[in-house]
């Protein structure tokens, strides 16, 4: 007849302790899981509500009448007359603070985004408009040159300029990082809204969106 091994105090807590292990890493990947789908489903929000309101501006030709010479007062007639219509929001910052985090946005690798071209107190660029959507999310709307659409925003536009969209899907929370919680759309005439780095490879793309790079290109993960 067999006899069954009674089990020691000792072995026991080594189960318990295991299963414990097993069932807080089960429940940190199903978190992880559970976060990036939610993150990626609100990426994906934001992108189809600039896409559907920048094709209306498009066909009023509203983009055309923007003037590229980083001039609040035509960037908020442009924006008043055509993007902020076509927009659900709680609050429309020009050039005052309330709308942005009030501090410097990070890069995926960490370091403080200095500014695209140049000094301002969040890293975004000067006379830009801010505004809070309905849902929570802040945006950031500056135009810029055609090198800037390639340079910075990976985007071939030829020889148009565009306009650079920035959104923080959790407002002004934390981390406040390129990537992780905000994104990059950029627009221009020809080809509409397109996430930002729309026309490099995968492995730019990649590196770009890793502890060496700025994350500008982070988005593509997200609408892929």
């Amino acid at each position: 007849m067999l006899k069954l091994k009674s089990f020691t105090l000792a072995e026991l807590l080594i189960v318990i302790v295991i299963i414990g292990v097993i069932a807080v890493i089960t429940i940190s990947v199903i978190n992880n899981i559970f976060n990036e789908s939610e993150k990626s489903a609100k990426v994906k929000k934001v992108y189809s509500t600039f896409s559907n309101a920048m094709t209306f501006i498009k066909l009023k030709s509203g983009y055309r009448r923007i003037a590229l010479n980083n001039s609040i007062e035509s960037m908020q007639k442009w924006y008043e007359t055509y993007l902020g219509t076509r927009l659900i929001t709680t609050k429309v910052c020009y050039e005052e603070s309330g709308c942005w985090n009030d501090n410097y946005i990070k890069g995926y690798n960490g370091k403080v985004l200095s500014g695209l071209g140049t000094n301002d107190s969040t890293g975004l660029g000067t006379n830009n408009i801010t505004a809070i959507l309905s849902d929570g999310t802040l945006i950031s709307i500056d135009d810029y040159s055609s090198d800037q659409m390639e340079q910075i925003f990976g985007v071939d536009s030829g020889e148009e300029s565009g306009i650079g969209i920035f959104f923080d899907i959790n407002g002004a929370k934390e981390p406040n990082t390129l990537g992780k919680d905000i994104f990059v759309i950029v627009f221009t005439y020809s080809k509409g809204i397109v996430p930002a780095y729309k026309d490099k490879d995968i492995n730019t793309v990649n590196s770009n969106c890793s502890s060496s790079g700025t994350g500008i290109s982070c988005i593509r993960k997200y609408l892929n």
